[in-house]
């Protein structure tokens, strides 16, 4: 046997080894999903704490903050509640990511109630959408947005919030899964509200649409 022969078969045992070690490593999977997010008309659960740095902090309406000199408006520790579905690029539903989504929310907004926005979010799997699921559930997700919600004119007025998602899935099935996404909220009110509040409007949603992938 020559020196290359040699070589060659010297090769071949360090490189079998680490072929067979690399098949038992687990393959990372993504799941693409988009999801609509339906806020139900009495979504509220906390008003949160609500004031005006510099200003005080009067209403125009329900959903209309006034904040006189201030310009400027704060958000705190409010939460509420919405029904989620999500679907896979088959339009199939996806029923790891269905069911009911409590968010909180904080925001710092200026005087045409655009800014920062962020919060928490818990979304648990569930064939209804009430918000007594969300209390001591076996299996969830949980984790954080954050984005920044804009004032369009053309002519009216109405928000749109840009939101980047994350999340982790405990208990059950869904323990060790991760979640990675955005969302794009649309609402018609300076304080962000089910479009079901606006008198007249013919549409009741979803308010947010969202696009992202489960990593298992």
């Amino acid at each position: 046997m020559n020196h290359k022969h040699v070589l060659v078969v010297f090769l071949s045992f360090l490189i079998l080894p680490n072929l067979i070690l690399a098949d038992d490593h687990p393959v990372e999977t993504w799941t693409e999903v988009q999801g609509y997010d339906e806020w139900p008309a009495f979504n509220m659960l906390v008003e949160g704490k609500m004031w005006c740095p510099g200003g005080e902090l009067t209403w125009l309406n329900p959903l209309t903050p006034d904040c006189g000199k201030g310009k400027r408006f704060h958000l705190r520790d409010a939460e509420a509640y919405s029904c989620f579905t999500s679907l896979d690029m088959d339009y199939v539903v996806e029923p790891r990511m269905t069911g009911v989504m409590w968010f909180s929310l904080a925001g710092n907004l200026d005087r045409t109630f655009s800014g920062p926005v962020h919060g928490k979010w818990r979304l648990v799997p569930s064939e209804t959408c009430i918000p007594a699921a969300l209390d001591d559930p076996a299996a969830y997700w949980e984790g954080t947005w954050q984005g920044k919600r804009i004032q369009v004119c053309d002519p009216t007025c109405w928000w749109v919030g840009n939101l980047q998602i994350v999340g982790y899935g405990y208990g059950g099935d869904l323990e060790g899964l991760e979640f990675h996404g955005e969302e794009v909220i649309t609402t018609y009110t300076p304080m962000p509200a089910p479009w079901e509040h606006i008198p007249g409007f013919p549409y009741t949603g979803p308010e947010g649409v969202a696009h992202g992938f489960i990593k298992e």
